[in-house]
């Protein structure tokens, strides 16, 4: 569980994501406006300082030790977690809808043992991101994430999810950040897995994303947010219990996800697309 700890260092916290995040803002930016873009070992080296600015600020993984293996696993967490929302930024109002939700995962589930920063941060967020949502959504106003908006986004989001508390009840809670932000990790290694079966670099892009599996098998890209967010709201839900419940029931309900996500994934790659 997180260590009790005082306002002062919490707010302490709070600098240290401000200071990441203007680093990862400054690196979408500059990929956004450079023609042929930055690439990926450079944005991944990037990514790794930023990370490293949370654990210099205590955001970090605790329920590990040693601390040197907790704080290469918060660097892995961090980076996956930036690129994961980076990689459903594909379609209109996906990426910041399925974000806002994300954040007030996080938020409700801090609100407990009142870890300020997380309490600050997601608000914060979120309120940015719904003002953003209808802009994007727009056909006459249009404005997107680009890789600044999403690489930001990714970077707030792993910071929320390694301040919060998961294991009050059980310590199986302490994975209930997976399924907060179940939909970016799970197309991220859907999209991994089926490039390597095909002898594709995962660093590529091409049209192999889960939603747009989804429209290539007719549906709507209004019905492909809905159903995004209506997933994305019962894994937070999911994850809600799960640090509530006792450790047997929250494992089951970690393998009921488990087996939904592996017979979605099977029927997902079964739709033919244009790589």
């Amino acid at each position: 569980s997180f260590p009790t700890r005082r306002s002062s260092d919490l707010l302490h916290s709070l600098r240290g994501i401000m200071m990441g995040g203007a680093i990862v803002l400054l690196l979408g930016l500059i990929d956004d406006v450079k023609p042929k873009g930055l690439g990926y070992r450079f944005k991944f080296a990037v990514q790794l300082v930023t990370a490293l600015c949370l654990i210099s600020f205590d955001i970090r993984i605790h329920f590990i030790h040693p601390d040197w293996l907790a704080d290469m696993l918060t660097i892995l967490w961090v980076v996956g977690v930036i690129n994961a929302v980076n990689i459903i930024d594909i379609m209109d109002g996906l990426a910041s809808g399925i974000a806002v939700i994300a954040s007030l995962g996080f938020l409700f589930i801090s609100l407990p043992s009142e870890q300020i920063y997380v309490n600050f941060a997601a608000v914060a967020l979120a309120g940015a991101l719904l003002g953003f949502i209808p802009f994007n959504l727009s056909k006459r106003w249009k404005i997107f994430l680009g890789d600044t908006g999403s690489l930001f986004t990714g970077f707030t989001l792993a910071a929320l999810s390694l301040g919060a508390a998961y294991t009050h009840v059980n310590n199986a809670g302490v994975f209930a950040p997976i399924l907060i932000l179940g939909i970016p990790i799970y197309d991220t290694l859907l999209v991994t897995v089926l490039r390597l079966r095909k002898g594709m670099s995962p660093f590529l892009g091409s049209r192999d994303h889960y939603a747009l599996r989804l429209e290539k098998h007719g549906l709507y890209r209004e019905e492909i947010l809905i159903l995004s967010y209506a997933f994305s709201l019962l894994l937070t839900f999911a994850a809600y219990e799960v640090t509530l419940v006792v450790f047997n029931y929250a494992m089951v309900i970690y393998a009921i996800v488990g087996m939904l996500a592996v017979a979605l994934g099977s029927w997902l790659a079964q739709i033919p697309i244009d790589y």
